[in-house]
């Protein structure tokens, strides 16, 4: 993997939506954020900020300066541990550091009690290998003993075979589900809450808390990402990233386009529609994080996307349109069809259908003229083409469903 600190200009380019669009942001990436030349000014930054809840992740070993600042409602610290014992510890991090990191957090926790604080709230995740799964019920006792309020487990993703079949608790099934159930009984009775992907007998379901931040299926039994949906990943570079997929699946780049022209931008709208209708075929063989729905999948332990990977950080992402222009040819199609200039809505919707085909506001824009204009068929076609771009879209539904009534009863 390429790896870098984050550049000198990024964080400023993300500022003005915090607080505002953004209310929650995670200061971390796929490495250690209190490494990071611009740590304090980031941080320090963000927890200034309103109405913005800032969490990060970190492996506990540098300590954290100055733990009054730390006492917040709106700080959320989430320590990576994957051992309870100092040799399992070690065997995994290739380093003696589990006692300096139980110091570190019990230090915090110690400051906590002292100031009468419940904030900040400790999290821990623990990524269960076949290594360290016999662990998980002492890794609770060691949770409560330093001050822990939710436990993470998350499996081992093998991104080749031989960790698949070294390293997976997938080859290791039935012990997992010994351990976990020890754990989750020893949790309720310590009051640690444990978030988990369940059993692989189906004896423990996974914990609801993920519908809403990974995968998950809508009532129709589709694969759904609450990820691509509410979150995005900006790189060290400025390449904004749809997930937390190693360097893939980028959206846009914040040295070129504004976060506001990325999110709504062209490359964006084509991932979340063909999200819309199939998770497979859109990015369900580099996701990570398909333990969340299915335990029973080997794909949920064994993500190939290495044998792809060619990241090149230098490299610029242009969006190809101005996603503020169409929005105002839109808007201004909106406003003719408000005091009855069909002609001119109509071909404000063209013109941004010329632009951008995959537009389904545009299509479905376009129906509510033509169904003004009695051309109610041509209207009914429209609305299906808005649903046929972008599965999610309800509003097209809602529309067809009222043009279908009110033709049933003209013709009655």
């Amino acid at each position: 993997m390429k790896t870098g600190d984050i550049m000198e200009g990024i964080f400023e380019k993300v500022l003005p939506y915090l607080g505002n669009e953004i209310r929650d942001i995670s200061l971390n990436g796929l490495g250690e954020p209190l490494l990071s030349r611009q740590w304090e000014h980031i941080f320090n930054t963000c927890l200034s900020i309103e109405n913005l809840n800032v969490g990060f992740i970190t492996n506990g070993i540098i300590s954290l300066k100055d733990p009054g600042r730390l006492l917040r409602n709106n700080l959320n610290i989430t320590f990576s541990i994957d051992g309870a014992s100092p040799s399992t510890y070690r065997n995994i991090r290739m380093t003696d550091a589990l006692d300096h990191v139980i110091t570190n957090i019990g230090t915090l926790n110690e400051y906590k009690k002292r100031n009468n604080s419940p904030y900040p709230v400790l999290n821990a995740i623990f990524v269960v290998t076949a290594h360290n799964m016999h662990e998980m019920p002492e890794f609770i006792r060691l949770s409560h003993r330093i001050g822990i309020s939710n436990v993470i487990f998350a499996h081992l993703v093998a991104h080749f075979e031989h960790q698949l079949l070294n390293d997976s608790a997938f080859t290791h099934r039935e012990e997992h589900d010994v351990y976990l159930l020890e754990a989750q009984g020893l949790a309720g009775k310590l009051g640690i809450n444990i978030i988990h992907t369940g059993t692989f007998d189906k004896s423990l379901q996974r914990s609801f808390v993920l519908n809403e931040i990974w995968l998950y299926k809508n009532s129709a039994g589709d694969i759904r990402c609450g990820t691509t949906e509410n979150w995005c990943m900006i790189n060290y570079t400025g390449h904004v990233q749809v997930c937390c997929a190693p360097e893939s699946l980028i959206a846009g780049d914040l040295r070129e386009n504004s976060l506001t022209e990325i999110w709504n931008g062209a490359i964006y709208r084509k991932l979340k529609t063909s999200l819309s209708h199939s998770f497979e075929k859109t990015c369900g063989k580099i996701c990570n994080l398909r333990q969340t729905i299915s335990l029973d999948d080997i794909r949920s332990f064994w993500c190939r996307i290495y044998e792809t990977y060619d990241y090149d950080p230098d490299r610029r992402f242009r969006q190809p349109y101005s996603i503020t222009e169409l929005n105002r040819i839109y808007i201004s199609s909106v406003e003719a069809l408000r005091i009855g200039n069909i002609g001119t809505a109509l071909n404000s919707c063209d013109e941004i259908l010329k632009t951008e085909p995959l537009s389904f506001e545009a299509v479905n824009l376009k129906g509510i003229c033509l169904a003004v204009s009695g051309e109610l068929e041509n209207a009914a076609a429209c609305f299906l083409n808005a649903f046929e771009i972008f599965k999610d879209y309800r509003t097209s539904v809602i529309n067809l469903e009222t043009l279908s009534r009110n033709m049933a009863r003209t013709t009655a």
